[in-house]
């Protein structure tokens, strides 16, 4: 059982879940892998989704929904931005992709994730790279949300904080332990962002999120 003012590993591996599954946490709780009010806005919130009782606290039912959760393939409000160039043309390639799914849940592997090359592994920046391959991206194939910021650090791609965003820009939502979740903006409304993302509740979804819950952006071309 975990609940509000726990921590732990066991903490981070559902937060992990949890914004895999499309719910924004709190970095400061992200990072220390603290049960705060943000992951337990979330934890209930999953719960609403999957349709359980919102009690906040991840027992054996809610555990077992955050390892194969339902949930739709296009969020509601979502939308989809065209634009041209590089961006456009990994956007459109995502695009073409929402609904492959692990086949079986749980198993980062199956034939329509084929494409991604993923070797049974998590893979969320697995499909950002195959995306950028069509838009012949500098940054190649990395297989870590860490790793996609630390090469947009290096080669001078990450954006400022509150900088304007593009379609086709990259989101990095970046956990403590080298973990996280990313993922490509394909609409930006105000503060609230349409996405698509890989390994998002074992598929690829799209999804709309806060920015305040996102740690980092890139602009990989």
């Amino acid at each position: 059982m975990l609940r509000l003012g726990d921590s732990g590993d066991a903490v981070g591996d559902a937060q992990q879940k949890l914004i895999e599954a499309g719910f924004g946490i709190d970095a400061g709780e992200l990072v220390a892998h603290a049960f705060g009010p943000s992951t337990d806005a979330a934890v209930r919130a999953f719960q609403t989704s999957q349709v359980l009782t919102p009690d906040g606290i991840v027992g054996p039912a809610t555990a077992a929904a955050l390892t194969r959760p339902k949930a739709n393939m296009f969020a509601l409000g979502w939308r989809f931005q065209v634009v041209g160039g590089p961006l456009g043309a990994a956007l459109w390639d995502a695009r073409a992709d929402i609904g492959k799914r692990e086949q079986p849940d749980g198993s980062n592997d199956g034939p329509m994730l084929a494409k991604f090359r993923t070797g049974g592994q998590p893979w969320c920046a697995f499909a950002v790279s195959t995306w950028f391959e069509k838009a012949a991206s500098p940054f190649g194939r990395i297989g870590s949300v860490w790793g996609i910021r630390d090469w947009a650090f290096r080669n001078g791609k990450l954006l400022a904080n509150g900088a304007a965003l593009l379609p086709g820009d990259v989101f990095l939502i970046l956990r403590g332990g080298g973990h996280g979740h990313t993922g490509l903006v394909c609409a930006v409304d105000g503060d609230k962002l349409s996405t698509i993302e890989g390994n998002c509740g074992n598929a690829v979804r799209a999804c709309v999120r806060d920015r305040s819950t996102i740690q980092a952006f890139a602009r990989p071309v």
